[in-house]
């Protein structure tokens, strides 16, 4: 029993975490595909092995939320659907941040060259679940709609969204 509860101490603390930890992923997916967008257009010069070495953190860092997210889910309180809906978003964030480091990384690319071809679909989509955990986080954290009920007009109405109420 006291082996479970200091099990559970420590999966509470580490889970506190995962708002921090998350941001490290978004950061670094999204410095990836920048330099890799400079340097496609070529704008910059920026090695493959500098955006190999952002990958890889950018794969840790989303390993890392989401240990520590799933120890923060643990200690309930969560809409279930929402939650559910989240994790599994985040979970693919971190597939795809390894998929898109294994992809650029020479060493992985020696043994496996056609796994090159993972590389943009991989940084697309690490992208793409990013900005949808994210959305789903934030209503889990701040309430459903948190992102979108402050949208301006033109935009709402381009949208299909209701009017914004008036206070």
């Amino acid at each position: 029993m006291i082996l479970l509860q200091a099990f559970s101490d420590w999966a509470a603390f580490i889970g506190r975490f995962h708002p921090v930890l998350v941001h490290l992923p978004i950061g670094f997916l999204l410095l990836a595909g920048l330099l890799e967008i400079g340097r496609l257009a070529n704008k910059i010069e920026v090695k493959e092995s500098t955006i190999t070495f952002v990958l890889f953190w950018s794969a840790i860092g989303a390993t890392f939320s989401c240990l520590a997210g799933y120890l923060l889910s643990l200690g309930g309180g969560y809409e279930a659907n929402l939650l559910e809906k989240h994790k599994w978003q985040g979970i693919w964030v971190a597939v795809a941040s390894w998929i898109a480091w294994m992809a650029k990384s020479e060493f992985v690319i020696s043994k496996i060259p056609l796994l090159s071809l993972f590389y943009l679909p991989g940084l697309l989509i690490g992208g793409l679940f990013t900005m949808i955990a994210g959305h789903y986080g934030g209503s889990l954290t701040h309430g459903e709609g948190y992102l979108t009920q402050e949208t301006p007009e033109p935009f709402r109405g381009w949208l299909g969204m209701e009017p914004k109420p008036e206070k």
